[in-house]
């Protein structure tokens, strides 16, 4: 384990929420009816970065802004 550092130890906790977004996000496919799927991206605070329609659409989106998608289980 890595010993923290003292600028990491200085982060308030919102700082702290906010550390791995525009860099990290996770994807959730959610039924939106009619045998339609949406393709919904959250940052690693787990607020929402973008909605899209398609999976390939979400992946472009994501390495276009050199956001790298993590997987949460």
């Amino acid at each position: 384990m890595m010993p923290a550092t003292p600028k990491l130890r200085k982060l308030t906790r919102d700082e702290f929420t906010k550390l791995g977004n525009k860099k990290f996000c996770y994807l959730k496919i959610e039924d939106t009816g009619d045998d339609e799927e949406s393709f919904v991206l959250y940052n690693a605070d787990g607020t929402c970065f973008a909605h899209r329609y398609s999976k390939d659409s979400a992946l472009d989106l994501l390495d276009s802004n050199n956001i790298n998608l993590i997987n949460v289980h």
